[in-house]
């Protein structure tokens, strides 16, 4: 992973680049902040310093899908998609819902595989994840403040 200085100075070499190279296609730039501790507020700490309005994310009750596991939030700074991530169980807690009972058939565990199959019944949760306001206690203002002058968005108090 390169330094912070390196990150700004190959940030600013490529808009140099596109400024003096008009036929140079623009490229698909996405910026990436992974937070991997335990500590929501560092999540919160990087938000509050970005210019931008940060969109959380819809949950996926799908366990295979990325959405399941990650908590995001997404935001266009000046053109560039921008993206700050973390494990959803480091903001959010999961909280059963509802169970159910869903029924399968799988080989008999006693015979080998081509025999006939066996009914079983297992308990399946339901859930929903409760992802509480990470910046619930962002005073607008001062948020705004931290954006710097000259900036046209001024985000909500809450993602």
């Amino acid at each position: 992973m390169p330094t912070r200085d390196e990150t700004i100075t190959g940030l600013r070499t490529l808009a140099d680049l596109l400024e003096i190279q008009p036929e140079l296609p623009v490229p698909n730039v996405h910026v990436t902040w992974p937070f991997w501790g335990n500590d929501p507020a560092e999540l919160a700490a990087a938000a509050k310093l970005i210019p931008c309005k940060l969109i959380k994310n819809t949950p996926s009750t799908d366990p295979d899908h990325h959405d399941f596991i990650y908590y995001t939030l997404t935001g266009n700074l000046g053109g560039l998609d921008i993206q700050l991530w973390t494990m959803r169980s480091t903001v959010c807690t999961k909280v059963v819902v509802a169970t159910r009972e869903e029924t399968e058939e799988i080989p008999d565990p006693d015979l080998v595989a081509g025999l006939p199959k066996v009914t079983r019944t297992k308990t399946v949760e339901d859930f929903a994840w409760e992802c509480h306001p990470l910046l619930a206690s962002v005073d607008a203002a001062a948020a705004a403040e931290n954006m710097g002058a000259g900036a046209e968005q001024i985000r909500e108090a809450a993602l």
